[in-house]
């Protein structure tokens, strides 16, 4: 039998739920640092995107206080410090990856969809930042992670697209 019981945290997070996103990151990360075209911005755009991750971690370490205020205990204090490096490196990564990936026409309607969710992020980080957007708060952090999360699903479906395309193109 198992044993219930409440936490007086707000935002209790299991540890191992975290594993799924990171996971997902770091697939991701592996997948994309071969195929993608080599360039310095499609590597700091990775590197950007990498702090999703990063961020996920700190977030299962450190959970928000109730409500999760902008200022609070030390555990809010780097929650939040983690969730500004992960919106400000995913957008960056984004628009980075975006402009790296358009010289290729195989990648542009990546490079295209790489841009919208930038935007649609930043939209979203906006709603975190603007107190007159409080009660849509909520709103908009899940907003800004659907639009990182919706591209690297997307990303990692088209990188295995071409992988089995290739795989199927070279001789036996």
């Amino acid at each position: 039998m198992a044993t219930v019981t409440t936490s007086r945290k707000a935002c209790t997070v299991n540890p191992l739920k975290m594993s799924q996103p990171i996971g997902a990151v770091l697939a991701f990360l592996g997948l994309a640092s071969e195929a993608f075209p080599p360039s310095s911005r499609k590597t700091a755009g990775l590197l950007g995107l990498a702090t999703v991750g990063a961020a996920y971690l700190a977030s299962a370490l450190f959970p928000c206080d109730p409500g999760c205020p902008s200022e609070g205990s030390f555990s809010q204090s780097v929650h939040n410090l983690f969730g500004l490096l992960e919106y400000l490196g995913a957008i960056a990564g984004l628009l980075l990856l975006s402009t790296a990936l358009r010289g290729a026409a195989c990648w542009r309607p990546l490079a295209a969809s790489a841009a919208v969710c930038a935007t649609l992020a930043a939209l979203g980080f906006l709603c975190l930042l603007l107190p007159r957007l409080g009660p849509i708060r909520g709103a908009g952090q899940r907003l800004a992670e659907a639009a990182i999360f919706f591209w690297i699903a997307h990303a990692s479906i088209a990188l295995l697209r071409r992988r089995r395309e290739s795989e199927k193109g070279a001789p036996a």
